[in-house]
């Protein structure tokens, strides 16, 4: 993304702000002009609600130089912004997913050089998570609140004309979402407890990027308690953990062939919870919960070559590691347990930075953006 497109987005936030009246809440230290420096990797996290935003404005083999992070409330007359998400030609799509007092909303604004420009209306509530395609020029808006008999729809969006061109119906709830080569890969969950007898409670779906069609993929209707997936070249990789809140040590990383087929399975130390992998096929996996679910004191992010499948070695210090990032050489770990970001240099697999967030609740959806 290029410098227009940071300052597109510190525009919509801003126009946000002087619209609608909201807060804005900065470190003593910091003013929202930190949001124009020029930087090298823009980070943005959810902080209970809030947007927090920081800029790694110079980085190196040891160091990295952040700027004071900057926290913003954002409301629009009520709705709630979930995520901004930018779709090229100085575009920006922004999903109301639902509204204080707990109704929920159906709008995806769209600003254009930092003026909106348009309102998506599906008549579906609840849009959330937005995957660009970039190369097909299509944005998947997950939604929350509109089951159907033949699933949950996940709308499919025209980013040129902004309109919707067609919808996937999920049976069950879409949880992780990865894309790679043809095909958009989709965790699903709980499908059977949502009333869906036909497909599994857990598995993994195939969406073809350029017809829309779904299909189970082979004999991934076997996941367990799925959490966190990858895909490459070489498969598909699902962190698994077990539904029986009592076995808490077992958890396994299950690679899978892009037809569905289980290659292999690996064990791994309690409480994984994320992994991506580098195209050297080195996979980190954070491990959020040490003793028992939810205890949020796990301290570990695993290191793991799947080429000649085994363990390289257990980095610690991490505080309930929970979301992984990776871009470039360095890995951006989002901390649960006191909204921070550690940044590791994975030449090293040292910590090279930790970055003080915020002191809010529930961090979430950390996104990493390269300026440079």
């Amino acid at each position: 993304m290029k410098l227009w497109n940071r300052l597109l987005t510190t525009l919509l936030l801003v126009l946000f702000l002087s619209s609608c009246g909201s807060e804005v809440t900065t470190d003593p230290k910091g003013d929202i002009k930190a949001l124009l420096n020029e930087s090298i990797y823009d980070i943005y996290l959810n902080t209970g609600g809030n947007l927090t935003v920081a800029q790694v404005l110079d980085i190196g083999t040891e160091h990295a130089k952040i700027s004071t992070p900057v926290k913003i409330k954002i409301r629009d007359d009520g709705g709630i912004l979930h995520s901004i998400e930018s779709v090229g030609d100085k575009k920006i799509y922004a999903s109301i997913y639902d509204r204080t007092g707990g109704r929920s909303d159906k709008r995806i604004k769209v600003f254009q050089e930092g003026v909106q420009s348009n309102v998506i209306n599906t008549n579906m509530t609840g849009p959330n998570r937005m995957i660009w395609d970039e190369a097909y020029g299509k944005m998947y808006v997950a939604y929350a609140f509109t089951p159907k008999k033949d699933g949950i729809p996940m709308a499919i969006i025209d980013t040129k004309l902004d309109k919707e061109i067609g919808k996937v119906m999920i049976k069950g709830a879409a949880l992780f979402y990865k894309l790679h080569g043809d095909y958009l890969y989709v965790i699903v969950t709980v499908a059977n407890k949502m009333g869906y007898k036909d497909v599994p409670d857990n598995y993994i779906l195939s969406i073809n990027r350029i017809t829309g069609q779904t299909q189970i993929v082979g004999s991934t209707g076997k996941l367990e308690n799925p959490k966190g997936l990858a895909v490459n070249d070489k498969g598909i990789f699902v962190i698994t953990i077990k539904d029986d809140p009592t076995d808490f040590k077992t958890s396994k990383l299950k690679w899978y062939s892009t037809s569905g087929d289980l290659v292999s399975e690996f064990p791994l130390d309690p409480g994984a919870r994320d992994i991506v992998i580098n195209n050297q096929g080195t996979a980190y996996i954070s491990h959020n919960d040490k003793s028992v679910h939810s205890d949020m004191n796990g301290s570990q992010i695993t290191v793991f070559d799947t080429k000649n499948k085994k363990l390289i070695s257990k980095l610690k210090g991490f505080k309930s590691p929970t979301e992984l990032v990776l871009v470039d050489q360095y890995l951006f770990v989002l901390n649960d347990r006191d909204s921070s970001i550690s940044i590791v240099n994975t030449n090293s697999n040292k910590v090279i930075e930790t970055i003080k967030m915020d002191s809010g609740m529930f961090p979430a959806s950390l996104e990493v953006i390269k300026q440079k």
